[in-house]
């Protein structure tokens, strides 16, 4: 441990000791759920919702806005004879929580985790989203369908970790382009198709360079409204990608004293992943704007000050051991709480203060009995040890957790919440092949039909947006479930919990990166990437 993280545990008042942080992020990305979205009853009011909680949760789930409105959840008195974690599950599965996170949406039922957004559509994780479909952790993004960790998106299908574009479709690695398709690691390019390491170019076809007279002929001859052709295209490129182009090892962006990958905009993170607009804080992954934290999965939006955390955001300070809040300052063992301070081991709180197992104490007596209870766990060998994972409101499968670490069929008796839902054809459900192959060929009939993804094995819809989008894009309508494909995408945000050594296929010099090892060979050193790509 360096003396950075050393004075900062010390600043946190938390443990000095070392976990794994591939370890600490799987036990924390158990607690958020991702990629699931289910029609449910309100257990408190029997309203209709859609949450990423699905009948099976043991815990009351409730539609957030009636939750804030009526949030008076049961409570108890510490019991000192118990195991700590024991009487809190107790307390827990008793209190009501949200049924998902995010606020100030408008049209944005069929979402999670999304914030400040509008009319967005099987979207997860998104800031500040409009029109958007089926996409995955995107901040300012319009008018976009299966983007994936991007931002400042307009017009764009199939957009993969990039920013700043324009009538793009399928883009991996790319910021500042407009007017293409099949890009991979290319900046300020426009009007270009199938091209990989380009720098400001305009009517490169295949990485050559050609007039525009040239271009726009043989554009003409490749129908992208066609499913066939788009995928044969997509096919072809990943094989270029492999074979031709050259990665960067770590990609990070206006970053001063960081070490991890896919940053922006951060200074002293350490070990830090899939992460912008972060300072002073180590192993962390998913964080917007964030200081001074450790062992955190999506703490965000001016949040400081958290240790071993999961979903914090907005506004949050001085958290530890905690899982989904929302504006809550000095909370220990908390989970599901909004805009409350001074809270111990509480659950399904809401506008509250100085409460321990949800029963509210004099300041002096919380003082008084936390310090008590935190000695107990520090006894009971528990001073560094987060929530076990059974107390996951979500199944392990609809986790973030599941998407870096599929569960094995070994680790299932391991306490996770494992999903009960399964899938079956119905009768009426029509195989996607009789979905039209172009946008060109379609008309509002289809919307009416239900079809059935047989690899995923799951039902899915065209809707009318779906259409409009196609046709406004010249760009072909899905032919799965949403989720296989956002998943295909996601798989190109290389991340397993940690940096890996490699060499530098130009300069051999030792290099550390998070790309799979089957691109080595095609992986570079930041000065050899730049000597090579500007």
């Amino acid at each position: 441990m360096n003396d950075f993280e050393l004075n900062l545990r010390k600043s946190l008042g938390v443990p000095i000791k070392e976990k794994k942080p591939a370890e600490v992020f799987r036990e924390l990305t158990v607690f958020w759920a991702h990629f699931a979205i289910y029609k449910r009853k309100c257990d408190g009011s029997g309203k209709t919702i859609y949450s990423v909680y699905d009948d099976n949760c043991p815990f009351p789930v409730w539609d957030k806005t009636y939750w804030v409105e009526n949030a008076n959840p049961p409570s108890a008195i510490f019991d000192f004879s118990r195991g700590f974690y024991d009487q809190l599950y107790d307390l827990f599965k008793n209190c009501p929580i949200p049924h998902n996170c995010g606020i100030n949406n408008i049209n944005c039922d069929y979402t999670d985790d999304c914030w400040h957004s509008k009319n967005c559509y099987l979207c997860h994780s998104l800031l500040q989203g409009e029109d958007c479909h089926y996409c995955f952790r995107i901040v300012n993004n319009k008018d976009c369908y299966f983007t994936v960790f991007s931002n400042d998106l307009e017009l764009c299908l199939d957009v993969i970790n990039s920013s700043n574009l324009y009538k793009v479709n399928y883009a991996i690695n790319c910021q500042k382009c407009t007017n293409s398709s099949f890009l991979f690691d290319c900046r300020g390019v426009e009007d270009c198709f199938m091209c990989y390491n380009l720098r400001n170019k305009k009517y490169c076809f295949r990485n050559e360079q050609l007039t525009k007279e040239q271009y726009e002929e043989n554009m003409r001859m490749i129908d992208l409204s066609s499913t066939s052709t788009y995928n044969r295209i997509k096919t072809e490129f990943h094989e270029i990608i492999k074979t031709k182009a050259y990665f960067k090892a770590i990609y990070q962006e206006q970053c001063e004293n960081s070490y991890g990958n896919y940053l922006e905009n951060c200074k002293n993170a350490q070990n830090v992943f899939l992460s912008n607009h972060v300072e002073d804080t180590i192993n962390t992954i998913r964080a917007f704007q964030v200081k001074s934290s450790i062992n955190c999965v999506s703490p965000a939006l001016n949040s400081e000050r958290l240790y071993y955390c999961s979903v914090i955001e907005e506004n949050s300070y001085e958290c530890k051991f905690c899982d989904n809040l929302t504006n809550c300052k000095f909370l220990e063992y908390c989970e599901h709480c909004l805009n409350c301070e001074y809270c111990f081991g509480c659950r399904g709180l809401v506008n509250k203060k100085y409460h321990i197992l949800n029963k509210e104490y004099s300041p002096a007596e919380y003082q008084e009995l936390t310090t008590k209870i935190k000695e107990k766990i520090i006894n009971d060998g528990l001073e560094d040890v987060f929530f076990p994972p059974y107390f996951a409101a979500n199944n392990y499968e609809d986790s973030l957790a599941n998407v870096i670490w599929p569960l094995k069929e070994e680790e299932k008796n391991k306490g996770y919440r494992i999903s009960k839902n399964i899938s079956t054809r119905q009768v009426n459900y029509l195989d996607s092949s009789l979905i039209p192959d172009s946008c060109k060929l379609i008309n509002s009939d289809i919307t009416k039909n239900i079809y059935w993804d047989d690899i995923y094995q799951k039902p899915f819809s065209i809707r009318p947006e779906d259409i409009e989008f196609a046709k406004k894009t010249n760009t072909p309508l899905h032919h799965t479930y949403y989720l296989r494909r956002l998943k295909d995408n996601y798989k190109w945000v290389f991340f397993d919990g940690e940096l890996r050594k490699t060499t530098c296929a130009k300069t051999g010099q030792e290099i550390f990166t998070t790309i799979p090892r089957e691109y080595d060979g095609r992986i570079l050193s930041n000065e050899a990437y730049l000597d090579l790509i500007v």
